[in-house]
C-alpha cells in the first residue's frame, strides 16, 4: 500500500473505511444544503471530527454533493497528515482543522 491509498480494513471477508458513517452523514448532509438552497452542488467543504481517534473526515473540493461516494472524503489527523484517501481532493486542511 502506498501513501494516499485507502486503508481498508478486511474482517470476515467484509471491507470497512475509516470512519464509514461519518462519510455517509456528510454526504447527506451536504444534500440537504444543496435542497436547501444554502449551497451550490460544489460550495464548500464538510467535515466530522472523531474525538476518540483524532481524525477528521473531509468533503472533496470540486466535486458535486450529489456525485461524492464515501471513498471520495479524505480521512486526515489532527496535524493534517492524510490517514486514508488522496490529499489533491480537499483544499486548506487548516480550515476544517481551525475549530478543533
Amino acid at each position: 500500500m502506498q501513501e494516499g491509498d485507502f486503508a481498508l480494513l478486511i474482517v470476515k471477508g467484509k471491507n470497512i473505511m475509516l470512519m464509514e458513517k461519518e462519510r455517509l452523514l456528510l454526504i447527506e448532509y451536504g444534500k440537504k444544503l444543496v435542497k436547501a438552497g444554502l449551497t451550490k452542488g460544489t460550495g464548500g467543504n464538510l467535515s466530522i471530527f472523531d474525538r476518540k481517534n483524532g481524525h477528521v473526515a473531509i468533503t472533496p473540493s470540486g466535486i458535486d454533493f450529489f456525485e461524492i461516494q464515501p471513498e471520495d472524503i479524505v480521512i486526515i489527523d489532527v496535524d493534517g497528515n492524510v490517514i486514508e484517501g488522496k490529499q489533491n481532493s480537499f483544499i486548506r486542511v487548516g480550515n476544517a482543522c481551525n475549530a478543533i
